[in-house]
């Protein structure tokens, strides 16, 4: 296994207490990603608190997948007007629209670290490569 991939793994576990800025950023854009791919992006905005919504937001753009974050930006928008014909008009469109990142995400992020490797922990001798 790549670093890249320790540090990938070590991020769908959450933060540790000595996760830096990357870490922080890659945990709080998997945790939505997580969701959104199983349940869809409907799903995941309903889940998330706001909190964990803006900080996965962050995440995205620190990664450099913006695209991504209009697309959430629009359910949440049409989620917020609440109106069901609506959500039940456009969620398979939303989706359609955010899967692609499947094949983006871990590439942005393994650009992004090999920038920036100093914005993570580093990995402890107990990962296996």
């Amino acid at each position: 296994m790549t670093d890249e991939d320790l540090i990938r793994n070590r991020a769908c576990n959450g933060i540790g207490p000595n996760a830096r800025v990357g870490d922080k950023a890659l945990a709080s854009l998997l945790l939505f990603h997580s969701v959104a791919m199983n349940g869809g992006v409907f799903h995941a905005l309903e889940l998330l608190t706001s909190t964990e919504l803006s900080d996965a937001l962050k995440g995205y753009q620190k990664f450099g997948l913006s695209s991504f974050v209009d697309i959430i930006l629009k359910a949440q928008h049409i989620l917020n007007i609440g109106d069901d014909y609506e959500i039940d008009a456009t969620e398979s469109k939303i989706d359609n629209e955010y899967f692609p990142i499947e094949s983006l995400l871990f590439l942005k992020f393994k650009q992004f670290y090999k920038r920036c490797p100093l914005d993570f922990e580093p990995l402890e001798n107990n990962y296996e490569k």
